[in-house]
């Protein structure tokens, strides 16, 4: 489903259980995964103006495919998946033409790409003997900053994700960790102001924002105003450079059912690096 002014629209599939959207660009691709089979196999899927498309594995071997993330130009990085699980290899798709990134010599367990930005730098993890490792591929050449989970890569290469301690980013390669213990770094614009989740009250995460890679996390719960008093938002899943937030959380009457949320800045001036 897309939001247009806060109006939903339900995108077309052919899915006898079900569909997820796990990444928009600017031009209104979407890219996400349809179940035909049952309610675990996926196929990647890319809709184009709300019609959906299948993107194909990369060799007979490969029984489901399962999108991550799109780029300005439309190219969809994940994941393709052998009918035993094991064995997953990382897929950038152009148009419907995938392609399997290279590999680091003695991490053969597997791989998977979780991001890519708009000069086609890929990001994700390689399964790795000693650990998963965080891997930047550019082209198909694969380079491994040691152990982590990246989520995302912006236009200037800051990968965000969650390392040993929490919210992590790596800039250059070098590692950083952002402030806030237990936390996770979902997304990041190209501003360099990243969201994600923090411990919450309630037993629960809150979304979150940070400006900059020295600030302290904000908690999105404390910038809704009143609605504060009726939701509760647990995880900030995307921004965009407009710093438009799309998050997840739930109503305090009903605990149970996740809802969506789209939340735009009263004030445009502070969606700036160091802003909010």
């Amino acid at each position: 489903m897309i939001w247009h002014e806060g109006v939903p629209t339900l995108l077309a599939a052919n899915a006898a259980f079900g569909s997820e959207a796990v990444a928009i660009n600017n031009a209104g691709q979407v890219a996400g995964n349809i179940f035909t089979v049952n309610a675990v196999d996926p196929t990647a899927v890319v809709w184009n103006n709300g019609v959906p498309t299948l993107l194909p594995s990369p060799s007979a071997q490969y029984t489901m495919t399962h999108a991550n993330s799109l780029n300005a130009a439309g190219q969809v990085v994940g994941e393709a998946i052998p009918a035993g699980i094991a064995g997953q290899e990382a897929v950038v798709w152009n148009g419907t033409t995938p392609t399997v990134p290279d590999t680091k010599a003695g991490c053969s367990a597997g791989s998977y790409a979780t991001g890519i930005n708009s000069h086609g730098t890929i990001v994700g993890v390689t399964e790795c003997p000693s650990d998963d490792e965080t891997t930047v591929w550019r082209g198909t050449t694969a380079t491994l900053l040691g152990a982590g989970n990246p989520n995302a890569v912006n236009d200037s290469g800051l990968i965000v994700g969650v390392g040993l301690y929490g919210a992590t980013v790596w800039v250059d390669g070098v590692i950083k960790h952002l402030v806030g213990a237990r936390s996770a770094a979902t997304a990041v614009n190209d501003l360099g102001i990243i969201v994600g989740k923090v411990p919450g009250n309630r037993l629960s995460y809150h979304a979150a924002v940070w400006s900059s890679l020295s600030a302290a996390p904000q908690d999105l719960n404390t910038m809704i105003g009143t609605a504060a008093g009726k939701y509760v938002l647990t995880a900030a899943t995307g921004i965009n450079g407009s710093c438009t937030i799309v998050a997840n959380g739930f109503l305090i009457t009903d605990t149970v059912n996740i809802v969506a949320f789209l939340l735009k800045p009263l004030d445009q001036s502070k969606c700036v690096k160091g802003g909010f």
